[in-house]
């Protein structure tokens, strides 16, 4: 941070150099190691030494960190002019995953002075640099954008688009790009809605994709807003932007997905690429493209069967709907935090209750359970008739049990011929049992 002067500390050179010596003389940690001998070597913030320089790197080297191998090599490239050795060294050093190795074996096949070889042999280096642009590393992602657009390799035919999206990767790497999207998330967070739209219409426009969603996210938020500085509709435009990306995040296909699903303003509902935009999210690992497949299928819509080649399900082992949702739901649960209920779990239970009830009464069992169906309903009948029986005449049942009578009936079966107590003026009827007579007599 002192040396680059990043993450708000102010750059101090001398200060940082006075750490890296103390990481590599007294801890002798590997970075610190590597660190120190490439300021000796060119000399920044303090005297020039390439012989510590190169006992450093030695031993940075020694302890397996890739860059102090690279290291090597460049030394015995750029002081001793031993190209064999440097050659030696970078093979060394890409084996370990160095993608600067990688485009340093391409320069001496593009200059002539990879040992063994005669002359300049851009094949070979066109190799090596595509390697390392695969491998993140920006000057050989322009040397590969270069052999695109000029098309005069076998291994590289001419095809513009690509050599665009090469360069465009390289671009989007530039720090003042970066201001721009930092300054709008600035201005987001502070709720300077106009100014953030500003600047992430400006890094937008440049075809970032981080900006392309979150521009997007934020016509969604704020409709009104948008509407004045905007002909066309930015939600749609900016996720669909977003999307062509070949880093667009699974939250904008799931977008754009439901936009397909429901039908957008002036789009048409189309299940087909509603799938498409689902299988895409769950090809990302997000469980909820998952989801949203099973319900295509829940829903009675068929997928398509490269959806399912890409997905890696085999459609002739889950041949059946209901086989396909499990198996989604399952991946759906696999892709979810298992910590917690989810609607995968949910629906995932849900389904196997479904093919458990399914099994039951389509086996053997359902017959056994008819068989017994005319021997339950006698016993329900008889069961039936004594209870109505007992309801007719409780009082017989009563005194042959010995009990006592229900609250509110009297012994004597001619009460119910006596007059009825008549009402009180309070609107509640007297109580007419007879305390004396609450009990049967013997």
């Amino acid at each position: 941070m002192l040396f680059w002067g990043q993450q708000g500390v102010e750059k101090n050179v001398r200060k940082a150099v006075e750490w890296y010596a103390k990481g590599a003389l007294e801890n002798e940690d590997p970075v610190s190691l590597f660190d120190y001998s490439i300021v000796l070597f060119k000399g920044q913030g303090v005297k020039r030494n390439l012989r510590l320089a190169f006992q450093l790197m030695k031993k940075a080297s020694s302890k397996g960190f890739p860059q102090a191998v690279n290291g090597l090599g460049w030394y015995y490239h750029t002081f001793k002019k031993d190209y064999a050795k440097a050659a030696k060294y970078w093979l060394k050093a890409e084996a370990m995953g160095s993608p600067e190795a990688t485009f340093n074996l391409g320069v001496l096949h593009l200059d002539g002075l990879y040992p063994g070889t005669a002359g300049r042999n851009r094949t070979a280096a066109a190799g090596y640099f595509y390697k390392a642009a695969e491998k993140g590393h920006m000057e050989g992602t322009l040397h590969c954008s270069q052999f695109y657009i000029t098309g005069n390799l076998p291994s590289f035919p001419r095809d513009p688009e690509k050599a665009v999206l090469w360069a465009k990767y390289v671009a989007e790497k530039n720090g003042y790009l970066g201001h721009f999207i930092q300054k709008a998330l600035k201005a987001y967070l502070e709720l300077s809605w106009n100014e953030a739209l500003l600047y992430y219409v400006l890094s937008a426009e440049t075809g970032i994709e981080v900006s392309q969603t979150n521009l997007a996210r934020l016509c969604e938020e704020k409709p009104n807003l948008t509407k004045r500085y905007f002909a066309t509709d930015c939600v749609w435009k900016y996720y669909n932007f977003s999307i062509s990306q070949s880093s667009a995040p699974s939250f904008a296909y799931l977008k754009v997905g439901d936009f397909y699903y429901y039908g957008y303003h002036n789009q048409s509902r189309n299940l087909d690429m509603s799938a498409r935009m689902y299988a895409q999210a769950a090809l990302m690992g997000d469980a909820q493209g998952f989801f949203n497949l099973a319900l295509l299928l829940e829903e009675g819509y068929s997928l398509p069967s490269y959806i399912f080649d890409r997905l890696e399900i085999d459609s002739t082992v889950h041949s059946r709907n209901m086989s396909l949702r499990q198996e989604l739901y399952e991946r759906c649960w696999n892709y979810s935090n298992q910590e917690s209920v989810s609607p995968c779990m949910l629906a995932l239970v849900y389904l196997r209750l479904r093919i458990l009830t399914g099994n039951i009464f389509h086996s053997d069992l359902i017959y056994y359970l008819g068989g017994l169906s005319p021997y339950l309903l006698v016993a329900f009948l008889i069961w039936r008739f004594w209870s109505l029986s007992a309801v007719a005449h409780p009082e017989s049942s009563v005194a042959a049990e010995g009990g006592p009578l229900p609250s509110g009936e009297d012994p004597n079966p001619r009460r119910s011929a006596e007059p009825e107590a008549s009402p009180d003026p309070n609107g509640f009827e007297e109580d007419s049992i007879n305390p004396q007579h609450s009990c049967p007599r013997s």
